[in-house]
């Protein structure tokens, strides 16, 4: 199983993780995926319960956010619907960020996506 562990990058980068997140909510009728996208994806919890929520345990048919970098002035998110069908995976994407220095984001595109076959 893929090792999600992105919780220090995002409690490094803390304020620009939230607003992907809530870029991700408010927008998600421009955004891929976006008719899984959780409403309450953008909560007020700490890192570690988004995490709990949106990466461990059994994840078919959910939004799972698997990885979250961040380089110089961008930041990724990778995400991905599972199914755990027989044949299927799920879809993919991973979005990028134009980040500024007080945390605020500008989507800028997916940069990749892929289907993943179980």
């Amino acid at each position: 199983m893929y090792e999600r562990n992105y919780i220090e990058t995002a409690e490094a980068n803390e304020k620009v993780f939230r607003n992907i997140l809530n870029d991700l909510v408010l927008n998600r009728d421009h955004r891929p995926l976006g008719n899984s996208i959780p409403a309450d994806l953008s909560n007020n919890g700490s890192i570690e319960e988004i995490y709990r929520k949106h990466s461990s345990g059994e994840r078919n048919d959910l939004f799972t956010i698997l990885n979250f970098e961040v380089r110089d002035n961008t930041a990724t998110l990778y995400f991905q619907e599972i199914d755990n069908s027989p044949n299927k995976g799920g879809i993919g994407f991973a979005v990028r960020y134009k980040t500024e220095k007080d945390g605020s984001v500008k989507f800028e595109m997916p940069v990749m996506d892929w289907t993943l076959k179980l």
